[in-house]
């Protein structure tokens, strides 16, 4: 089972070489599933993993099917052009590096029409370009009532702007509204503070934050990337 698993994940191309030849039954095992279920979390490219889920399932003596669960992540400050477009290029960058850009979106918007069609604090451009992350494409917008529908998470910067969001979210969308700091585990702040007054050093910390509370986001928007559905 796991060299065969090895084998689709090393060539690219799922295979079932070697099944046929097991004994029935031998996939039924909860083990046998449990080493399925992580293969289907951990292995970097969704679609991949979903091919191979696929293939083997049909020999567990059960009928399932596998489906990628799309994800979509929206970043809130009050003007779009520091800390929501800093978080989208810090979560941009991790869900690229662990291959999930397939399956999450992301993008960030503002509460207020200060600086639409404006491009990010250069600053904030400055401090995210030191640590590797290009902002310079984002473009600011205020969030729209399409927002509230669209996106599985909407992950506010701080008290000011969730009281502003709650105010227009309709109810049944209410539990998509977050704090970001929520899911910081190094920082014990409750949210992220606004630079646009203060100098560079101020963008740095934001970014320290939002490096912190992005790890934890993307380690919830993995779990739910792939799941299984009855069939």
């Amino acid at each position: 089972m796991a060299k065969s698993l090895l084998c689709c994940m090393n060539t690219g191309f799922p295979t079932v070489a070697g099944v046929k030849n097991r004994k029935p039954g031998w996939t039924e095992s909860r083990g046998v599933q449990t080493l399925l279920f992580y293969v289907l979390i951990f292995v970097n490219v969704p679609e991949k993993a979903v091919c191979i889920a696929q293939n083997l399932l049909p020999y567990c003596g059960f009928s399932r099917t596998i489906s990628i669960m799309m994800t979509k992540v929206l970043f809130v400050c009050m003007g779009n052009i520091c800390r929501s477009p800093s978080a989208e290029g810090v979560f941009r960058h991790l869900i690229d590096e662990a291959g999930l850009s397939g399956v999450v979106e992301v993008d960030s918007a503002a509460t207020h029409n200060f600086h639409i069609g404006e491009a990010p604090d250069a600053r904030a451009q400055a401090a995210a370009r030191k640590r590797g992350y290009d902002i310079s494409a984002c473009v600011a917008r205020q969030i729209t009532a399409d927002d509230f529908r669209e996106f599985d998470f909407i992950l506010v910067m701080d008290w000011e702007n969730l009281s502003a969001l709650q105010q227009q979210c309709p109810k049944i969308y209410q539990h998509k509204l977050m704090l970001l700091m929520r899911f910081a585990n190094e920082f014990e702040e409750a949210t992220v503070p606004e630079p646009y007054y203060g100098g560079p050093e101020g963008f740095a910390k934001v970014l320290d934050y939002l490096e912190d509370s992005c790890q934890g986001v993307l380690e919830v928007v993995r779990k739910r990337a792939t799941q299984y559905q009855a069939a």
